[in-house]
């Protein structure tokens, strides 16, 4: 069994800028006031929706008035009210009244988005930015669906070399609109310089670069960019190693390195 440990080391540009921002909602479940006597629901009323209609609602749930005041039953009723997706927060208020219980569901309606910006994008246009990402105006603000859209921009920018990109969304009013912003810091181009082996005593460099998709960047730059696709890379260090492999060598182990400069 041959045995042979081979290096790669790809040189290029690089300035890495770390930003995250992680957005969080709150549920707020409903308070009961317990009590040993059974008590009747006089009344449901819905507060603090303004573009979601009460009718849809209340079709919601399935506490009705003249029913027995259930606290469980009204826990799924918020449940079933937040599914919706309307909705940050939704509470539950008891009111005594003189025959029974007014139950009020408390709801904060998520916010609507008036405008999209982009902030930072120097190499990429907004027009191409807003193409890729799935939230639109008109859409309620949901932080999941932000952050899916923060990371469909990153692999646009990623299939261009930005391999260090940032992006964090932002929601904010500004003069009295909903606006989400994207943020972005875009880094430099990363080129491949250079690729180098360590190691590869019975094989010359040549033979092994032909191995690999991933090019070192030369003259003309148009045809031969030397663009670093991590994912291009990864897969070349495994063509490398199954070339080994095919050639009797069954314990070869390929690692990598990459060196970044600002030449």
């Amino acid at each position: 069994m041959k045995s042979n440990r081979v290096l790669l080391q790809a040189t290029s540009i690089i300035v890495a800028l770390v930003i995250t921002l992680y957005f969080s909602y709150a549920k707020v479940v409903c308070a009961e006031t317990q009590g040993k006597i059974v008590r009747v629901i006089k009344k449901i009323e819905i507060k603090g929706n303004q573009r979601i209609s009460t009718t849809a609602i209340r079709s919601s749930i399935r506490a009705r008035e003249g029913d027995p005041y259930d606290p469980q039953l009204v826990s799924q009723d918020v449940d079933a009210i937040w599914s919706l997706g309307f909705f940050d927060n939704i509470g539950v208020e008891l009111e005594e009244m003189t025959d029974g219980l007014r139950v009020v569901f408390l709801v904060t309606e998520r916010a609507v988005i008036d405008e999209i910006q982009f902030q930072g994008n120097k190499k990429i246009k907004a027009k191409k930015l807003k193409k890729q990402i799935e939230i639109k105006e008109g859409d309620y603000v949901k932080p999941y669906l932000l952050k899916l859209d923060e990371d469909k921009i990153k692999e646009l920018y990623i299939k261009k070399c930005f391999q260090r990109i940032q992006v964090h969304a932002e929601s904010k009013v500004v003069d009295g609109k909903t606006v989400v912003v994207f943020n972005v810091e875009e880094g430099p181009k990363i080129r491949i310089a250079e690729i180098t082996f360590t190691g590869n005593n019975n094989f010359k460099r040549r033979k092994l670069l032909k191995q690999m998709e991933s090019r070192q960047k030369h003259f003309p730059a148009f045809i031969f960019p030397g663009r670093f696709e991590q994912k291009k890379f990864e897969s070349d260090i495994i063509k490398v190693k199954e070339f080994y492999m095919n050639n009797g060598w069954l314990d070869v182990d390929v690692g990598w390195e990459i060196t970044y400069n600002e030449d």
